[in-house]
């Protein structure tokens, strides 16, 4: 799979694991990213983890388009930790990357030719992110 051609054979297990269509969207998102903006690897990698984990945390059984604004929060709410075991608040970088390789994901996924920077938001994204004062 030209896909992940130079990743580690795990980047393919995780495809291969999750529902083929989640799989199919995956590696036809990242021939599309790539095209335009040439990925690295690291970049090719975050998007495999990123999209696997939202899929795995529905047992790989949801396709993404049957995922609601709901389906996702409750996935980015699982990064969420209590100030005695994250202090520092650390847990909000995390959440933020994922947000922000989801949302771009998803404005793929629903609009696939319109070219990236004007694709609208879809509601399954809109107003997934209440701001770092409300996480805090």
């Amino acid at each position: 799979m030209l896909v992940i051609e130079g990743l580690q054979q795990r980047y393919g297990n995780l495809l291969t694991k999750m529902l083929k269509q989640n799989a199919l969207a995956i590696a036809d998102f990242m021939i599309d990213t790539n095209t335009k903006i040439n990925s690295s690897d690291n970049h090719k990698m975050n998007i495999i983890d990123a999209l696997d984990r939202v899929s795995d945390f529905y047992d790989n059984k949801k396709p993404f388009k049957e995922m609601t604004r709901e389906n996702i929060l409750s996935f980015l709410d699982s990064f969420r930790k209590v100030e005695i075991s994250d202090p520092q608040h650390k847990w909000i970088g995390t959440y933020n990357l994922y947000r922000a390789m989801i949302v771009k994901f998803f404005k793929w996924l629903y609009y696939p030719n319109i070219e990236s920077s004007k694709r609208p938001k879809v509601s399954i994204i809109s107003y997934t992110y209440k701001g770092i004062l409300d996480l805090l």
